[in-house]
């Protein structure tokens, strides 16, 4: 079994990157565009990522459904990416902090859109020892992406570039985005270096069962997660809450690169969750 990692992981980190590239030109010159140049409020800034967190977290339950199916998947993928692409520039000529929160919502419904898809499929290409390193390799280039687009924005700025040219320029990564995850999505129905492992069946878990019983350790992190939105909220604790969590959430989810070689083994991912948890509620 070759210790490479497939073709289509590779292609999703760099779709990934490419992806909160643009998007991390765009959406932290929102809320001075929504109250400076358009006009908005307090109520416009909270609505701007309170609908667009929603809407996201509500479709990934449909999406993640559908996904079970892997001949959907593709679809799913670059149709989510695809909203992304498309509603970032429209942002520039927008005239109401209204239309900013549609069009947030509206891209919001992508990622939620495109996430399950996404990670079964990785899920699904990856052979079982290498899983952590591809989940891993994708979330790294994704924040290297969440690195590199306020640097970009920040220059465009400085240079004279006013706002909404910068949300225009979003489009650039935007378009190479779809062509990177049109071509990550082709062939991925296969596991490869699996030992020529069958294909996922079409039928198995079947989208339209009445009830599937979630496993308790996903009800326990779906839990710690919405305890953990309200405890950012309060504002309590910040520093200490936002490390634990980065850390259990490298444990149980597909996060940091850098401790992909411990997360192979459950003991030690409930280890890591646990001192990440400690961490948070003391």
């Amino acid at each position: 079994m070759s210790n490479q990692l497939p073709r289509q992981v590779k292609l999703f980190g760099a779709v990934s990157l490419l992806n909160d590239f643009a998007s991390e030109m765009v959406y932290p010159l929102l809320p001075a565009f929504v109250t400076g140049v358009l006009g908005g409020g307090a109520a416009a800034l909270g609505a701007l990522d309170g609908a667009a967190d929603a809407a996201a977290a509500f479709v990934k339950l449909i999406a993640g459904r559908l996904a079970d199916r892997p001949s959907r998947r593709g679809p799913l993928i670059v149709g989510g990416y695809f909203l992304a692409a498309a509603v970032r520039p429209i942002i520039a000529v927008t005239a109401a902090a209204w239309q900013v929160i549609a069009l947030r919502v509206v891209d919001r419904l992508g990622k939620g859109l495109r996430t399950p898809p996404r990670d079964a499929l990785i899920g699904d290409v990856t052979p079982p020892p290498l899983v952590g390193r591809a989940f891993g390799l994708q979330r790294g280039l994704d924040h290297v992406g969440a690195v590199i687009g306020p640097l970009i924005a920040w220059w465009m700025l400085s240079t004279g570039a006013d706002v909404r040219r910068v949300i225009v320029a979003s489009l650039v990564p935007g378009v190479l985005v779809l062509v990177l995850a049109r071509w990550a999505v082709r062939g991925s129905t296969r596991r490869e270096g699996a030992g020529g492992a069958q294909e996922p069946s079409e039928t198995v878990p079947p989208p339209p069962a009445p009830y599937r019983p979630l496993p308790p350790s996903v009800i326990a992190i779906s839990v710690f997660s919405a305890m953990s939105c309200w405890r950012q909220a309060c504002g309590r604790r910040r520093v200490r809450w936002r490390l634990g969590l980065r850390f259990y959430r490298s444990a149980w989810s597909p996060g940091s690169r850098k401790v992909r070689s411990v997360r192979s083994s459950p003991p030690r991912r409930g280890v890591i969750g646990g001192a990440g948890l400690a961490s948070t509620t003391r």
